[in-house]
């Protein structure tokens, strides 16, 4: 999922892989501000307070 405004990118994503009978998933998020870029991890253990889409009107 992205979310974009002028030259301002935030990149929402998961990537789930298993090889080699290791699994991993990670979430992580990216935020673009020219040629600027920042990256996060997100760790399983976080809760958004956010409610959930459906819920929008």
């Amino acid at each position: 999922m992205h979310f974009s405004n002028d030259e301002n990118k935030v990149v929402i994503s998961d990537y789930y892989s298993e090889e080699l009978g290791l699994l991993t998933q990670e979430h992580s998020v990216t935020l673009t501000q020219g040629d600027n870029k920042q990256y996060w991890l997100c760790i399983d253990e976080s809760e958004s307070t956010l409610p959930a889409i459906e819920n929008f009107d």
